[in-house]
């Protein structure tokens, strides 16, 4: 009875075993440089992968959802890669501000990462910005107080 238990148990572990086959892990790295550029600029992208291959698509996806697929030379992998947006993809441009999207398929994975375009307003003083916020709140507190207060009309 004791040599059944001990079949039954270690008959499903072998067949799992056996079932699972060992898979290559692939890696894929992507990085951009700078991340955070003005509009009008460019990034650098690196793409490094230790699998053998091509990428079955490679684009950017801009911050209205406009694919602007990769248009350089060929990319074959293991191999690292640099290339730059948006001069190497068609229709590739960073006038508008937003997020982008950067998407790599390589062997049925995807793979993302991102840049921002944008334009920062530092402010001169916190002074300007204090009455920025102020002045809102000040020009509704004075049409309620108007309303409250109203003026009878002279006959």
């Amino acid at each position: 009875m004791q040599k059944l238990k001990y079949i039954a148990v270690t008959l499903p572990l072998i067949a799992i075993l056996l079932l699972v086959t060992p898979a290559k892990a692939v890696a894929v790295s992507i990085d951009v440089t700078p991340t955070k550029i003005l509009p009008g600029g460019t990034v650098s992208i690196e793409i490094s992968a230790d699998t053998a291959g091509a990428p079955t698509s490679f684009s950017v996806v801009d911050p209205f959802g406009g694919i602007d697929p990769y248009s350089g030379p060929a990319i074959l992998f293991p191999d690292t890669v640099t290339v730059t947006y948006p001069t190497d993809f068609t229709g590739g441009s960073t006038t508008d501000m937003g997020v982008y999207t950067i998407t790599l398929v390589i062997l049925g994975v995807g793979y993302v990462a991102g840049f921002l375009v944008s334009f920062f307003v530092i402010p001169e003083s916190p002074i300007g910005t204090l009455l920025g916020i102020i002045a809102p709140a000040a020009a509704v507190t004075s049409i309620f107080a108007a309303k409250r207060l109203k003026i009878p009309k002279k006959p």
